[in-house]
């Protein structure tokens, strides 16, 4: 009976913990800008958890943006440690804290669809006249390119810079318009679609940062 009851107090254990683990892994910032050594070594648009301790040499500088506060900070040398709510930096410097756009965070589903999920705002997947997104996820290294389209007609095509998506200097601006069927494909280096993003246009003011997992 002892052994019974010692097993049920372990399993209501784990499940109370669950939650609190699963908060501790969820995304809450993503850098933006790095200059120096961390530890650990991360890079730019590297995306941080709640829970992650980041330690920056002395004169390394990282520009992030944290998603609950809405804030992009810059910070220089010191301990970054990241929670939910807040961030706190031990033994550095705070250079700047800018208040930003709530950013959008959306995940491609295994089916090519797009599965919306925000940090704070709408469901539709809005971006500028001049589209920008940042890919974040294990297989980013697989993406050579990126190739934008209206329905059938290919509008863009250009290489993926690193994590970052920008639209190419000669290609028009996009249409805020009911009749287009945006899409992006993600193409691998045979040109193969990996998966596709499909958008709108934000017709006035300018669009949050939109983080893409893959």
């Amino acid at each position: 009976m002892r052994n019974v009851q010692w097993i049920g107090l372990v399993i209501a254990g784990l499940l109370a913990a669950m939650p609190m683990a699963a908060q501790a892994m969820e995304p809450v910032a993503l850098v933006l800008e790095l200059d120096g050594a961390t530890n650990p070594e991360i890079e730019a648009f590297s995306e941080l958890s709640a829970g992650d301790t980041v330690g920056l040499s002395d004169g390394a500088t990282m520009l992030f943006l944290h998603y609950p506060r809405c804030e992009e900070v810059t910070v220089r040398g010191g301990r970054l440690v990241l929670s939910q709510e807040r961030y706190t930096l031990q033994g550095g410097t705070v250079v700047k804290v800018d208040r930003a756009r709530c950013p959008k965070t959306v995940v491609l589903t295994e089916n090519r669809e797009v599965g919306g999920v925000l940090i704070r705002g709408s469901s539709k997947v809005e971006l500028a006249p001049r589209p920008e997104f940042v890919v974040v996820g294990a297989q980013v290294a697989s993406i050579a390119k990126v190739r934008v389209r209206d329905g059938e007609t290919v509008i863009a095509e250009t290489a993926l810079n690193g994590h970052a998506f920008a639209w190419p200097a000669g290609a028009p601006d996009l249409q805020a318009s009911a009749d287009s069927a945006y899409v992006a494909e993600l193409l691998d280096a045979s040109g193969q679609v990996l998966k596709s993003l499909e958008f709108s246009i934000k017709a006035r003011g300018r669009a949050p940062v939109t983080v893409v997992r893959f």
